[in-house]
């Protein structure tokens, strides 16, 4: 886990743990009134050492160096609280929200599917025994693959997400077929066109954020 991931987790958990505090004095004001002894005791004994824990998860992330585009705007994201937004900075955190989104480029979605698929297929021919291939549900599986594939092949990418999840179904097609590791993959490996699918799909998934096999 990098040093910016790690950061973004702990701050997403200091906020959470902060956030049900928050909700569980505001129910205890309710009960025992704003200001009553229980309530103050509860800020003073609880809340406030969490808010402490994410006043330093703020300050280790705003140290931290974002690698990718997509880690920029998930910093910018983070560290830009509702309580604390101008109109402008609401307009920079709107920017933040929709660039750093995934949700709007179906190609992610679609990859995601065909893996899955994919996986579906391995499991069904590590089950058949004999050599008998011919079981309906395998066949209608890798079919759904070739149908995805095809349409894949007629969509671009628009975002980081995007291009690293269709270079790994590319990867996955066309790239070598022995097991990493392996004397066959490494020999496989020596061809030029592997090297530059590898080196492609690495850094896709670097610009992605992701952690990808070099």
């Amino acid at each position: 886990m990098s040093q910016f991931t790690h950061a973004m987790t702990k701050l997403r958990e200091a906020r959470r743990l902060r956030d049900a505090a928050l909700d569980a004095l505001t129910v205890l004001e309710h009960s025992a009134g704003v200001g009553s002894a229980e309530a103050t005791k509860y800020d003073d004994e609880t809340l406030s050492p969490l808010q402490e824990k994410v006043t330093a998860a703020e300050a280790r992330l705003r140290d931290a160096e974002p690698k990718t585009q997509r880690e920029y705007l998930m910093k910018v994201q983070a560290l830009l609280e509702e309580g604390m937004l101008s109109e402008t900075v609401a307009a920079l955190r709107a920017d933040a929200d929709r660039l750093a989104a995934t949700g709007n480029d179906p190609v992610v979605a679609l990859c995601q599917r065909w893996k899955s698929m994919r996986e579906a297929v391995a499991e069904m021919l590590d089950e058949e025994v004999g050599g008998h291939f011919d079981a309906p549900e395998l066949g209608e599986t890798e079919e759904a693959q070739r149908r995805i594939e095809r349409q894949l092949q007629r969509m671009v990418p628009t975002s980081a997400e995007g291009l690293a999840a269709m270079m790994d179904v590319y990867w996955n097609l066309e790239g070598p077929v022995g097991m990493p590791g392996t004397e066959g993959w490494e020999m496989e490996m020596q061809n030029p066109q592997y090297l530059f699918l590898r080196r492609l799909r690495h850094g896709a998934f670097i610009v992605a954020g992701q952690a990808g096999t070099p």
